[in-house]
């Protein structure tokens, strides 16, 4: 998302299913997916009696069903808990149960992907790895196995957001000192070391996962790099990228953002497919306009600190090995999605797509509050938004299916007695 966050919890009422069976208890226990649950009513829908595994994969410039070969929308949404930062799969509150009941719902509805984050915040409770301790924490991890095997039991996919490594042992040992000439939050992109350190967890996560058992990565629709790709705070960056070009700056400064985010794609796409080989890899940005820029080249510096980001630019993103480009969108009205599009090239972002046969999606959608005072303003816009989205041919995920943490500065889908999600399953696959 391109704004900060702001957090806060919520308590649910207790709601009466089919046959005045009770499905939730008050309160909030039930955490993973509550809100749905609480709103549509679990159960309601039986599981699919087909054993076939819904599998991604992309033919011409299109998602495919894997098993049939036929063209597929995806649609779906971001599946996320905030705890001490993204806490899905944080093992003081992690709830599979739960995760069944909203995967059976959004399988019978219609929806068929969801996207969740990695934490590796290895300060916090809960992360994939924790400070002080080497490796990946083996609970983390059985969680992240679980939710995955739920997911495919229920025929529904799951994007893996990875963002950056945790600072633990063994990646850390393969660090060294910043350079003086690159900000610190750059290095993850800018620095060989540090490109390192990311390809070792990359491997080490899906190793993990596959050990404690190998049919959760079938559930997994694509890895994404790591949560809306961007440079921070004032370039040039450096003189020298990681693939050992040296480039005149200022002149060159887009030049080397665009090479530079390349080499960085290629060497994670690389290191995914070596652990799963087959495995889809996206990327993804915000636009430039959500930042206060005009499009790539604007380098301005804002008194805004979070404005201070630079995407990666989707026309570099193409050229990379990623196998679809993820573009989020957060506008108020037909007028910001125009200049969204037009900020990030989008007419020659749609050519280059269509020759190389890379599908384009908005793995993010959604309202803020501050735009849209009632759910029903916005999810009269998020429908035709939606429509918009599905335009381009891959489809969409709404930002989020049920986060009450952060319900004071977005819509979530269930809101207002599920009215955004109600509408949503109007919205053609394809207008």
């Amino acid at each position: 998302m391109p704004r900060p966050w702001k957090t806060n919890r919520a308590v649910f009422r207790c709601v009466t299913g089919p046959a005045g069976k009770q499905v939730m208890k008050t309160g909030w226990r039930n955490k993973l997916g509550c809100g749905v649950l609480l709103v549509l009513g679990a159960g309601c829908v039986a599981p699919s009696s087909s054993d076939q595994v819904f599998q991604v994969g992309i033919r011409d410039g299109h998602f495919i069903e894997r098993a049939s070969g036929r063209p597929v929308a995806l649609r779906g949404f971001n599946y996320i808990r905030l705890y001490h930062s993204h806490g899905t799969f944080d093992p003081a509150h992690y709830d599979g149960a739960a995760a069944s009941g909203v995967f059976r719902r959004l399988h019978g509805d219609g929806f068929n992907v969801v996207r969740v984050f990695i934490n590796t915040h290895e300060e916090v409770p809960g992360a994939v790895a924790q400070k002080g301790q080497a490796g990946l924490a083996p609970a983390y991890l059985r969680n992240v196995a679980d939710f995955l095997l739920r997911a495919r039991r229920e025929h529904v996919a799951v994007i893996l957001s990875m963002e950056q490594f945790p600072r633990v042992s063994p990646y850390v040992e393969l660090l060294a000192p910043l350079p003086g000439e690159i900000h610190g939050l750059n290095a993850a992109y800018l620095v060989p070391a540090y490109l390192s350190a990311k390809e070792a967890f990359l491997g080490a996560f899906i190793a993990g996962l596959k050990q404690v058992d190998p049919r959760c990565l079938e559930a997994v629709c694509a890895y994404d790099l790591s949560n809306e790709l961007c440079y921070f705070g004032a370039p040039p960056f450096t003189l020298t990228a990681p693939n050992g070009r040296t480039y005149r700056l200022p002149e060159q400064r887009q030049e080397l953002a665009d090479e530079a985010a390349i080499f960085y794609i290629n060497r994670m796409s690389a290191a995914i497919r070596a652990a799963q080989p087959g495995a889809l890899v996206c990327a993804g940005v915000f636009t430039y306009r959500a930042v206060g820029k005009t499009g790539p080249g604007d380098f301005r510096l804002d008194t805004a600190d979070w404005k201070n980001r630079y995407p990666f630019r989707p026309l570099a993103i193409l050229r990379s090995q990623a196998d679809f480009l993820d573009l989020h969108f957060y506008p108020a009205n037909a007028a910001e999605f125009e200049r969204d599009l037009q900020s990030i090239e989008f007419p020659a972002v749609q050519r280059a797509a269509g020759a190389c046969g890379k599908p384009v999606m908005a793995c993010e959608f959604g309202a803020f509050k501050q735009s849209f005072p009632t759910a029903a303003g916005a999810a009269q816009w998020m429908v035709e938004l939606g429509g918009r989205l599905a335009a381009l041919g891959g489809g969409w995920l709404y930002w989020t299916l049920d986060t009450h943490e952060q319900s004071k500065e977005l819509w979530h889908a269930c809101e207002a007695d599920g009215l955004i999600y109600r509408r949503l399953r109007e919205v053609p696959p394809k207008n």
